[in-house]
């Protein structure tokens, strides 16, 4: 294949690359797997949805445990024995779950 410019030589070689690199998959990007409510003690706090946060409403030794507001920043990593507790902005519980 002849370019009738070195411009434009550079530019399809760039598109090719770029083409090619977009099909292909991050391994390091996997979703994570669906959560067993009861890994972490999150099934049996159902019943504290809906009331505001107290951390006497946590069992005794529930550990780890992470208090989500909102808009606060919090690491992507899944761990299925932590304890999710999710507010909304007057802290009352909205959700309660592993990971």
């Amino acid at each position: 294949m002849r370019f009738s410019t070195p411009r434009a030589g550079a530019m399809t070689l760039a598109l090719l690359v770029s083409t090619g690199c977009a099909m292909a998959e991050d391994p390091a990007v996997t979703p994570p797997p669906e959560p067993d409510e009861t890994v972490c003690g999150a099934s049996e706090l159902q019943d504290i949805v809906g009331l505001k946060f107290d951390v006497s409403l946590l069992p005794g030794g529930a550990e780890p445990v992470r208090v989500i507001r909102p808009d606060m920043a919090v690491t992507m990593d899944y761990r299925a024995e932590r304890l999710n507790v999710l507010l909304d902005d007057e802290d009352t519980i909205t959700e309660v779950r592993c990971g």
